[in-house]
């Protein structure tokens, strides 16, 4: 119930959205913690607005997103551990309990914490390793695929650069050789028509 506005029933809470430009560049999906706001009214089950949480929100609601900070934890980005396929609720919660909420997490935790965890946590801790080593395998097979992509632009680069170069060459060679053919020739002088040809002065 808020304080000010005693019909409306309100509730900050946590959810993992994907983040879509961390997920690209990594190679696999990543989620970061964002703050929904729940907002309904008292006895109006269809009057139910949930949604990302808007600065407006915080201001309109102080008390409920006062008590949202106190409960929340750290904002972290990574993998949630609810996304392991072999996962019971029960483990998510546990697992959360122990401030572990990612699958990088639990990939990285000591012996001791997974005995702390009781029965079952071994597992879970080879099938997060796994999932991180099958995307960056992914991650690497993209990394090779851009590199493929980028060598064949250059081959075809210096293919065609090459075919240029030797059209230039050729030009040069064949005028030079047009030039050398014109040079060898011998000079041909002109004929002379005799009839051109000015009568001899006879000295008296």
């Amino acid at each position: 119930m808020s304080r000010f506005e005693p019909d409306l029933f309100v509730k900050f809470e946590t959810r993992a959205i994907k983040d879509h430009r961390a997920s690209r560049d990594e190679g696999r999906d990543i989620y970061k913690d964002v703050p929904f706001v729940t907002i309904q009214v008292k006895g109006q089950d269809k009057q139910v607005v949930c949604r990302k949480a808007k600065d407006e929100d915080k201001r309109r609601f102080p008390d409920e997103w006062d008590a949202y900070q106190r409960e929340s934890q750290e904002t972290i980005t990574g993998t949630p551990v609810d996304k392991l396929g072999n996962i019971s609720p029960a483990q998510v919660a546990s697992l959360k309990a122990a401030n572990i909420r990612t699958v990088e997490e639990l990939a990285s935790v000591s012996d001791e914490v997974l005995r702390n965890l009781g029965m079952g946590a071994r597992n879970l801790q080879a099938e997060a390793k796994a999932m991180l080593e099958d995307e960056s395998g992914k991650e690497l097979e993209a990394l090779k695929q851009q590199v493929r992509k980028l060598e064949a632009l250059l081959n075809a680069d210096a293919n065609k650069e090459a075919f240029v170069q030797t059209k230039r060459t050729s030009a040069k060679k064949k005028k030079k050789k047009t030039a050398t053919k014109q040079a060898s020739k011998p000079d041909i002088k002109p004929d002379i028509n005799l009839s051109d040809l000015p009568e001899p002065v006879i000295a008296q």
